[in-house]
């Protein structure tokens, strides 16, 4: 492992990826590496939880450090629902 896998505090990024990741709220997805981060998605903390990505648009999620979020997979299927 290199030194790039673990947070500040010497835990493995992934640990604390996963544990923060099990409380995520069923309307909100983890974006793909590849989909642009846009205003009003999310970036989890294990400290704060979700913060609101105020910053600007257009990064691929992957170039962030801490899994983005985008609220609305509940609201996309209902949608679909609706529509047929």
């Amino acid at each position: 492992m290199n030194h790039n896998e673990f947070d500040f505090d010497g835990r493995e990024a992934s640990e604390e990826a996963s544990t923060v990741e099990a409380g995520v709220p069923k309307d909100f997805r983890r974006l793909h590496w590849h989909e642009p981060v846009l205003n009003g998605d999310y970036v989890i903390d294990a400290q704060r939880g979700f913060e609101l990505w105020e910053g600007p648009s257009g990064f691929r999620a992957d170039s962030f450090v801490k899994p983005i979020y985008r609220r609305g997979k509940i609201q996309a299927a209902k949608k679909l629902q609706n529509h047929e």
